[in-house]
């Protein structure tokens, strides 16, 4: 399994990693078309078979490097395309946004997974991204 962390906090890259190589993360897979996933997935040790590409806080910059990029939602969808025989599941935890990191998670998925809270503003934004998601 793959677990690719998108979410600038990087909680998921915390729980199952306690130290990581900041040089290799979903950011560097993001903006540098030369960084493809073998150079930034880490295996999980006391996981068998779990790879992770961590997160970084410089993911926040990806909105502002991607600006202008021509078909940036690709990205990751073309990364992961590369590696999808080595893994029997890759799984991508996102912020909760839109912006174009999740586009580029949305563009790269089959199936979606969205926890929510049981209020009506969440509902709202289901709306919102239901709409996102169609169009993607």
């Amino acid at each position: 399994m793959l677990l690719v962390d998108l979410d600038q906090q990087g909680d998921a890259s915390y729980s199952l990693v306690s130290d990581y190589d900041p040089s290799k993360t979903s950011y560097e897979l993001l903006t540098s078309e030369s960084v493809q996933v073998p150079a930034v997935a880490t295996p999980v040790s006391g996981y068998l078979n779990l790879d992770l590409v961590p997160a970084s806080l410089t993911l926040e910059r990806v909105e502002v490097e991607l600006a202008g990029v021509l078909d940036a939602q690709f990205i990751l969808s073309d990364k992961l395309e590369a590696v999808k025989d080595d893994y029997d599941l890759i799984v991508i935890d996102t912020p909760p946004s839109l912006n174009v990191i999740v586009s580029n998670a949305l563009t790269a998925a089959d199936k979606l997974i969205i926890p929510v809270q049981a209020d009506i503003y969440s509902f709202k934004g289901m709306a919102t991204l239901a709409q996102r998601v169609k169009a993607i």
